[in-house]
């Protein structure tokens, strides 16, 4: 009975979480405050279970590190607030300690949910690319629209739905279930349709991975730790020294973009002279109009880079 519970739990929370977060669904008020109230209700909760539980995963206690400073920030940010901290983060709290808690109970049945809701998502969202090829709706930003909305958005929901099946599919000792294949099919059209650079680029890397993660793994040098230096390389030599500068036109053209990469350059110029002004603090969460008119351009609407994102906030 308990476990029966917890799944459906799980399968309520991820489903109420992925459409309000990641599709168009035109919600009235009254609904919105519904949520809000529900996911308020998850986090303390699961909050609740969690510390009754004495099991604790320490990359969710640094997770919660991290919560507290973000949560300091807003308190004594000038535009920001506690508010906006808990509209931001209540569901997310909720989602990852209940998911947790329910993986280390029964993982296989946790994630087979996680899988089939993120299964019904993509293949929604890929029907509608392929009745509405110029987009399913128009936004105040963004022409390109479709269930999962604006196309750089889609790889938020693709990538954990391909890494929840090849997890089943390890676990379950196959090499592709039939889901995983319609879900390589799908994404895969989508990626190339939509063609988002940032998307094809991540995508390419997290297939070649899956395709030589048994060989990788046998190699000492590929690792958690080697990844995370390699981030930070990549991080240092194109965000801060910009050697995009020096790739040939060609290279750019073919992903569709400048050296300023859509103007991104500008934008981490100007927010490395916001995060000099208060770099202990930082600015809290900030309503988007605040934050986009500190930057300069309804566009930014957040830093496009986590580093940049963590220490600004």
């Amino acid at each position: 009975m308990k476990k029966k519970l917890l799944l459906a739990m799980i399968f309520i929370a991820y489903l109420i979480f992925f459409i309000n977060s990641s599709t168009y669904m035109n919600f009235s008020s009254i609904y919105k405050e519904l949520m809000r109230v529900f996911a308020l209700s998850l986090t303390l909760f699961t909050i609740i279970i969690y510390v009754l539980r004495k099991k604790y995963n320490k990359f969710i206690l640094i997770f919660f590190l991290y919560l507290i400073f973000g949560l300091i920030s807003c308190y004594l940010g000038t535009y920001s607030s506690i508010n906006n901290f808990i509209s931001a983060y209540s569901s997310i709290i909720g989602i990852v300690l209940l998911t947790d808690i329910a993986i280390n109970y029964d993982s296989k049945s946790t994630l087979k949910i996680i899988e089939i809701i993120l299964f019904i998502l993509i293949l929604i969202n890929t029907i509608t690319i392929i009745i509405y090829p110029n987009g399913l709706y128009v936004s105040e930003l963004y022409t390109t629209n479709w269930f999962l909305l604006y196309d750089n958005m889609h790889i938020f929901v693709f990538m954990p739905a391909l890494l929840v099946s090849f997890l089943i599919n390890k676990y379950n000792k196959k090499k592709y279930s039939l889901i995983t294949i319609l879900l390589l099919i799908m994404i895969t059209y989508s990626v190339i349709y939509c063609f988002s650079a940032n998307t094809v680029i991540a995508y390419t890397l997290f297939i070649l991975y899956i395709l030589f993660e048994e060989k990788l793994s046998k190699i000492k040098i590929f690792n958690s730790y080697t990844y995370f230096i390699s981030y930070f390389i990549l991080f240092f030599s194109m965000v801060v020294f910009r050697i995009q500068n020096a790739l040939t036109g060609s290279i750019l053209n073919f992903f569709e973009k400048d050296i300023t990469f859509s103007g991104r350059t500008k934008l981490w110029d100007r927010i490395i002279r916001y995060i000099k002004q208060k770099p202990i603090i930082g600015y809290g969460i900030e309503h988007n109009k605040t934050f986009t008119s500190k930057m300069g351009s309804q566009y930014f609407t957040h830093a496009h880079n986590t580093i940049y994102d963590v220490l600004y906030k």
